[in-house]
């Protein structure tokens, strides 16, 4: 016997519940992806910028829903290509709600940085370590203080199913994540961005950051290192 998974009556809408502006890494507005996921007929869009909550309710309309949220994210180690990472969207039950849980400013190294000391938060400032306990301490945090926790592109992470099983209280898991998945067209992209920079530092962190982007974080590093082999 077939059973659906949803009701094949009811009332429908189209949602992106992953998306990140210029509020951290993104190339568009808050104001841009609205008019950008509107006219592809989505109805609600979540903003999870990098480490900061931000409230985009002034863009609501009768036809239109954003829900406020962030991504929050453990990386093992300090090069982030070669790093196993745990990253969580935390998502507000009261759209309102900006104030973070285990903040840190020094963890917002994106966008609108000039945001971070002024976040709102509750407890002490909050170091994190690659472990299941702390990454466990966030979750039940979070959900003790009006959010809702999903666990991202998990294939991108880089980690196992077995890390991933010892974590307690998410509602969701990310199964599908366009980007992460779309490496091909993306590696056209980075060398393009390479091309455009004057200098091997900056060439390094627009790599750096298109492969966070693209998830094709084992791609090596060394092309970087002399500009003139581009």
């Amino acid at each position: 016997m077939i059973h659906d998974l949803i009701p094949r009556q009811g009332a429908f809408f189209k949602a992106n519940l992953h998306a990140h502006s210029t509020v951290s890494d993104g190339y568009f507005t808050p104001a841009q992806l609205k008019e950008l996921y509107k006219a592809k007929g989505y109805s609600i869009l979540a903003f999870t910028d990098h480490e900061l909550l931000v409230d985009h309710s002034d863009l609501d309309d009768a036809d239109f829903l954003t829900i406020t949220g962030m991504e929050y994210a453990f990386i093992e180690k300090e090069n982030y290509a070669e790093s196993r990472t745990i990253e969580l969207n935390l998502f507000a039950k009261d759209q309102h709600n900006t104030t973070q849980i285990c903040y840190k400013p020094s963890y917002v190294i994106h966008g609108e940085k000039w945001r971070a000391p002024l976040v709102k938060s509750v407890g002490e400032h909050y170091d994190r370590v690659y472990t299941v306990e702390c990454i466990q301490k966030v979750i039940d945090e979070a959900n003790a203080n009006g959010f809702l926790v999903s666990l991202n592109h998990p294939g991108y992470s880089m980690e196992s199913p077995e890390f991933f099983g010892q974590l307690d209280g998410l509602f969701a898991m990310e199964i599908y994540n366009h980007i992460s998945f779309v490496a091909g067209a993306c590696l056209t992209i980075i060398l393009q961005c390479m091309r455009t920079c004057c200098a091997e530092v900056s060439g390094c962190t627009v790599l750096r950051q298109t492969i966070a982007i693209a998830g094709i974080r084992t791609v090596q590093l060394t092309v970087v290192t002399d500009m003139a082999d581009l």
